[in-house]
Formats: structure tokens, sequence, C-alpha cells
């Protein structure tokens, strides 16, 4: 095995025992939730590419990115982190407690059949997510308005000022970037169209004044720092914080002052900005991000969330981090599947047109599951494999119909804790170990196995060399997957394993990308089976 320590943070004891410098780790200051991918079509073609969360504290809330790194050498080395999505920031949040920052978490990355790379992030304004759900709000945040979803903007508070849901004045957001009055009227502010890259589109969701005939800022990049100059349109702050938020008066409007934040060592950490006079909805959106060449770059991101959330999804909807499934048989070949989950069951979204619409599929299915992984058998049929509340066998279900329907079968040894497991198919063309026969129905499973089934730690992780035969799962061989590179403070976390994500590499091996450390030490491994 190869290991190599491809997302590391500043928070992470062993950072500093490790590099010098951190010019590669892009100022991380912890991290989880891998996503790995080899690409198997068009010109990137063997190109790897590596995902995670990059944040402020090891919490599901606070301030987090999303970073990349890839590999076009068959995992044996990485480029350097490269920030895709920095979302904004009302206040800094220096200690796991503080929640003042709207955050992206779980990426999920997927191949389309054109080699399109398709990556798709749970995204929430400022708030602390599902760990304090009476926060948020229900429902998908939009409005239909002439056959154009229209994102909702409330005038009143949200519940970060210790109000009930004091929604105000509902405003829309349209496609030409303005905001519309409840009567359908046009206003002079709009939110720009287009937001650079260069800042991992950090100026989503400002809000601007267009002070003349013709906003200055709705298809051209915003400032990240914007002045306060006579006659320009005037920052007025950002949607998607709402904290302290300033009572929406369309005639007295009031320039917003943003600042760069610093670490102690002078690196630049993110720009804090203030809330809006509107405010977006605090609920759970999906936001889809694309990439033509192979992962260097990705476009800003789109929101899908009205085109699959439902009234009746409560306060949560997300995706399963890891991979997405292309189908490559039957009469489904091409479609893309996205597992998702609500509070309490599975559900997939569904692509037929290489990533560029969605829709969910036609029912939930799979009690006592949330975050799961799919594979596909030659005969069509697709299996997910869950993730089990408390621990236990995992949640299994099948579909015969691309993903449209779900049957649930019995759960499948081994006993495993709660937490995300990778589970993807070998290709018909992969060499089998002990001279084992490959008809496409091979599958690798890689888990926590809490101290080898004594009890449901996110212990002693381990891939499983597995076969499905009908609707039936057994596993063959297993292989102990063990950080070789180790430290001193690492010694009562030796055994850690906890969130994880395969691959098929070229040359007949395995890539596997998991976190070897609670929060902020997550290593590629490369082997053969």
């Amino acid at each position: 095995m190869k290991d190599y320590p491809l997302f590391v943070g500043k928070n992470c004891e062993a950072f500093k025992e490790f590099y010098d410098s951190d010019k590669q780790f892009g100022n991380m200051a912890d991290g989880r939730i891998p996503s790995l991918l080899m690409l198997k079509n068009g010109q990137n073609k063997g190109t790897v590419i590596a995902a995670a969360d990059k944040a402020s504290c090891g919490a599901d809330w606070g301030f987090i990115e999303i970073a990349v790194r890839t590999s076009n050498d068959n995992g044996d080395c990485f480029s350097d982190i490269k920030t895709v999505f920095s979302p904004p920031v009302r206040k800094y949040p220096y200690k796991w407690q503080d929640f003042s920052s709207s955050f992206a978490i779980d990426p999920l990355l997927m191949e389309a059949d054109d080699g399109k790379v398709i990556m798709l992030v749970d995204y929430y304004p400022e708030s602390k997510g599902l760990h304090a759900p009476g926060l948020l709000e229900k429902g998908n945040g939009y409005t239909l308005t002439d056959q154009e979803y229209c994102l909702k903007l409330f005038s009143g508070k949200s519940k970060l000022d210790g109000h009930f849901a004091l929604r105000g004045k509902e405003y829309t957001l349209h496609s030409d970037g303005f905001v519309y009055s409840p009567s359908g009227e046009k206003t002079k502010f709009y939110i720009p169209r287009k937001h650079s890259q260069e800042n991992g589109f950090a100026t989503w969701g400002d809000m601007y004044y267009c002070s003349g005939d013709k906003p200055m800022y709705l298809d051209v990049c915003p400032p990240l720092i914007p002045e306060c100059n006579l006659g320009e349109d005037i920052y007025v702050g950002n949607i998607f914080v709402s904290k302290s938020k300033q009572r929406f008066n369309k005639n007295s409007i009031e320039f917003v002052q943003k600042k760069k934040v610093f670490d102690n060592e002078g690196n630049f950490v993110c720009v804090e900005t203030s809330a809006a006079p509107l405010r977006a909805p605090l609920i759970s959106y999906i936001y889809k991000f694309e990439s033509t060449d192979g992962g260097k770059n990705f476009s800003q991101p789109v929101d899908i969330t009205p085109y699959y959330k439902k009234e009746s999804d409560g306060i949560f909807l997300g995706v399963g981090p890891g991979v997405g499934l292309t189908l490559n048989n039957n009469r489904f070949k091409g479609r893309i599947l996205a597992p998702c989950y609500i509070l309490g069951k599975a559900l997939v979204l569904i692509s037929d047109d290489n990533g560029i619409s969605w829709r969910r599929n036609k029912a939930e299915f799979c009690e006592n599951i949330d975050e799961c992984q799919l594979v596909e058998m030659p005969d069509g049929k697709v299996f997910c494999f869950g993730r089990p509340k408390g621990g236990g066998k995992i949640p299994l279900s099948v579909s015969d119909d691309g993903g449209e329907t779900f049957r649930m079968l019995e759960a499948v040894e081994p006993k495993v804790p709660q937490c995300q497991k990778s589970v993807i198919s070998l290709p018909v063309d992969f060499r089998l170990p002990d001279g084992l026969e490959n008809d496409g129905r091979f599958i690798l499973l890689s888990t926590p196995t809490g101290h080898g089934g004594k009890d449901f730690t996110r212990s002693d992780g381990k891939v499983f060399l597995g076969r499905i035969d009908g609707e039936k799962v057994s596993w063959i061989k297993e292989y102990d997957i063990t950080d070789k590179i180790k430290y001193s403070s690492f010694e009562k976390y030796s055994d850690f394993y906890a969130y994880s994500c395969l691959t098929v590499l070229d040359n007949n091996s395995i890539g596997l990308l998991y976190e070897a450390y609670p929060s902020g030490y997550i290593t590629f491994t490369k082997f053969t089976l």
C-alpha cells in the first residue's frame, strides 16, 4: 500500500510534524468527508479527483469550503489544494461552537458519459445545519412564477435573532438577476449573476442597489471588497447570512463594508460581510458544480433545489457523500444517479441529460438509513448500501428500473458502526485475486468495523471483496486498512477510521481516500487486491 495524506488541517496534531509548509494544503484548518473519482471517459480519462470539506473546525457547521486535488499519474502525485467554493461568512468562526457562517458540506463526485465532472454538495445559509434543527425552515425556498423558479427573499428576521418564523414580506429573485416586490414590481436591488472562481465564488449571494440606469455588476464579477464611491452601485450585504439583519427600506440604502480576515501567520482566510436587508430561506440546498477539464476548474454553483425538494421533506434533504453512479447497462445507459436522503429514508436524484437537469425518483425507500452508496450489476439492477442507525447490519435495497423505485432486501453482514461507507463495482477487465473469474458481479466495500465487530466505534477500517448473485451479497476476502504514516500524537487514534471513498485506478489497482484521524487528516491509499 502507498499512503499519501491529501487533506491535512492545521488543527490536526500531526500537521507540524509532517510539513514545514502548508502550501499544498491551502491553509486548511480542519477537514472531513472524502470523495474520490477516477475519470473513465473523454479527453481527461485517467485523471483522479479527490474532494473534501475544507473547514474552520471539525464540526458539521462553521466556515466550510469545498476543495479538490487532482492527479494525472494514477494517484502517485497530487496537485496543490484548490478551493472550489468559498461560501459567505458573517463572522469567521474561530471556535467550534460558533456558527456565524454559511457553509457547504458533503461533496459527491460523478462523471457523465461525455466526460464532464459533476459535483453536488449540500449548502446551508448561516446556521448550524441539522445540529440546530429549530433554526431551519421548511420547503424548497422557491416559488414558481411564469414557469420560472424564483428564490424567495424575506424582509423579516430569521430565527438566528431569537424570533419565530417572522418572514415578513416575500420578495423574489428572478432569472434576470433583479429582486421583485411582493406585488411583482421590479426593484433596483439585484444579485450579480457571474462570480469569480479565483476567489471560490466568494461573492455568491451578494446584493447590490443599482444607482444608475444599468447595473454595474449584473453580468460582471463583482469585487471581493466593494467600495463606496459616488455614482457606483451600492453593496448592501449578503442574502445567505441573516443574524442582525437590518430592516428592509427601499428608500434608505446603506453601504455594507466587507473585511478581509487573516490568520496568525498572515494568511488570508476569508471575507466577512453583514446581512443584506433581504434574506434567503434558511433551508438545506443542493448545489451543482461542473468541470470539463478534469477538475482543474469548476463552474460557479447552480442551485438545483427547486427541482426535487418537497414540503413533506421537512427541514432536510441532502446528498449521500462519496460518489454518484452513471449507469452502463440496460435501457438506462448514461443515466446518472445521485444518492440522497431525507431524515429516515433514502432516495436518488436522476439526470438523463449528462447532469443538466435533475429530478427525484418516484418514491423514497430504505428505512433505518441515511447516507448511502450505489452499485450496478451487469443485468442492470442497482443496489443501495445504507448506513444503519446506531450500528448493525448494512441496510440493502435493489432497483429493477434504473433507480426509479427500490425494494428493501434483508440487511447484510458485517455488523458495522453508524458511519458512511463506500461501495463500488469492479469492471469485468479487473483481474481478481486467487484465480477468481470476473463476470462483473464483484464489489468492494470500505467501512469501519468497530474493532472487528466488538463495538460500534469508528475504528479498524477494512475493505471487503464481495460478490452479488441474484439479490444476495456474499463476502470473499477482507483487507485491513491502516495508515502507515504515524505520529506520536496519533497514538490514541491509531485505529481510527471513518468516512471513505473507493475508486478503480489503472494498472489493476484501487484508490481509497479515508479519514484516518478525527476531523483533519484525510489519507489517500493505493493498493492491489
